[in-house]
C-alpha cells in the first residue's frame, strides 16, 4: 500500500506520537519544542501487511509559527469627532490624521520534518514505532524490517527479477522524501554480520533493542560491529543501541579497538586465568589483588576489572565476581 498524496492533519498528537516511541530520547528537545507549536501537519504514508503483521513508514510536515522578533512599522491613524447623539445618521464634526509608529510581531511559518517507522506485529500487542529527524535513518530501519517481513530467502530468490525490490524500496522513499539528496537505503540479504552499511546497522540495532528474543549481549555486539563499519561517534552508537556511553567503551578497551593504557594488565590477567588450572565459576581477582600484583591504584584495578567483565572473562554472580571461561578466549 502506498499512499504518495499527503493527508492533512491535526498536529496535537504528533508530539505524543514520538514521545510514545522506542528511540523517542534520540529525538532533539528543540525538535519538540517545535512539535509543540505546530498548528496542523501533513502526513504521507506507505505500508505493507503480510499475514498478521504490517509495517508503515511515514513522513510528517508539521506547521509552526517561529517568532522572528518585533520591527516598528508606521501606519496613518484618522481620528474623528462625531455627533454621538444623532441616531439615524453619523455627523462628523471634525476630522484629523496622523502618522503613528508602532511595533508589530513578525512571524513566519515553518516545517519539521519527522519521519516514523511502525511495526505492527500482533493486534493483541501495541505496536512498535520509532521516529527519525533524517530520511536515510528512518527508510534504513524501514527497509531492514521489510527485508525480515518478506523473508531474506524470498529476497534473493528474487535477485534476478527486475525491478529489484530495493530498487522499487528506494523509489517510494524518494516518492515521499520530497529532498534533493537521493535516498538509498542498503538491504542485507545476508544474516548479522554481512555487507551493511552504518545506517543500516543503527536501524537493525533500534529493532533489535525491541525484540526479546534476541539473544543476550547481542546489542553489544551490534555495538562493535556498528564502530568496526567506521561509526567513530559514541554518542550516536548509544541511540541506537541503547546502551551507556561508558558501556560502549568498555567494549572498545576490551576488543582492543580504543588504546586504554592498562591494556598490559588486561591481557596479563586473562592469559593468566586462560594458561591456569583455574575453574569457571572461581572467584575473580579482587581490587585490592590487581592493585598489589600489578602495582597500580585501586582506582585503576577498578577500571581493568570493568573492562574484563565488559570482555566477558568475569561475570557477576551472587556472592561476588566470578570467572567466565565458558565462551570466552585470550
Amino acid at each position: 500500500m502506498v499512499d504518495r498524496s499527503p493527508k492533512t492533519a491535526p498536529a496535537e498528537f504528533l508530539l505524543a506520537r514520538v514521545n510514545i516511541a522506542r528511540n523517542s530520547a534520540s529525538i532533539p528537545d528543540e525538535v519538540k519544542e517545535k512539535l509543540a507549536m505546530a498548528k496542523n501537519r501533513k502526513v504521507w504514508e506507505m505500508g505493507c501487511t503480510r499475514e498478521s503483521r504490517a509495517i508503515f513508514i511515514r513522513r510528517h510536515d508539521a506547521y509552526y509559527d517561529e517568532a522572528l522578533g518585533v520591527v516598528e512599522v508606521q501606519r496613518i491613524e484618522r481620528r474623528e469627532i462625531i455627533n454621538g447623539n444623532m441616531r439615524s445618521s453619523k455627523v462628523i464634526l471634525k476630522a484629523s490624521k496622523r502618522e503613528v509608529t508602532g511595533s508589530v510581531a513578525r512571524k513566519e511559518t515553518r516545517i519539521v520534518s519527522i519521519w516514523e517507522v511502525e511495526d505492527r506485529r500482533d493486534l493483541l500487542y501495541s505496536p512498535a514505532t520509532f521516529v527519525f529527524t533524517t530520511a536515510n535513518e528512518a527508510a534504513s530501519l524501514h527497509a531492514s524490517l521489510l527485508a525480515e517481513l518478506v523473508g531474506r530467502e524470498d529476497l534473493l530468490k528474487c535477485e534476478d527479477i527486475a525491478p529489484h525490490l530495493p530498487d522499487l524500496f528506494a523509489s517510494y522513499y524518494n516518492g515521499i522524501a520530497n529532498t534533493s539528496d537521493p535516498i538509498r537505503p542498503q538491504i542485507s540479504l545476508e544474516e548479522k554480520g554481512g555487507d551493511t552499511d552504518i545506517d543500516s546497522l543503527k536501524a537493525m540495532a533500534i529493532a533489535w533493542r525491541s525484540d526479546d528474543r534476541n539473544p543476550k549481549g547481542a546489542l553489544k555486539d551490534m555495538a562493535l560491529d556498528i564502530y568496526r563499519s567506521g561509526e567513530r561517534n559514541i554518542r550516536s552508537i548509544s541511540r541506537a543501541t541503547g546502551l551507556a556511553r561508558d558501556t560502549i567503551y568498555l567494549l572498545l578497551y576490551a576488543e582492543g579497538l580504543k588504546d586504554f593504557p592498562l591494556s598490559y594488565v588486561v591481557s596479563g590477567i586473562r592469559e593468566k586465568i586462560f594458561s591456569s588450572k583455574t575453574m569457571d565459576g572461581a572467584h575473580a581477582p579482587s581490587i585490592d589483588e590487581v592493585a598489589q600484583d600489578w602495582n597500580i591504584s585501586k582506582k585503576d584495578a577498578s577500571k581493568v576489572l570493568a573492562v574484563l567483565r565488559a570482555a566477558g572473562v568475569i561475570r557477576i554472580a551472587p556472592g561476588g565476581a566470578v570467572i567466565d571461561k565458558i565462551g570466552t578466549q585470550p
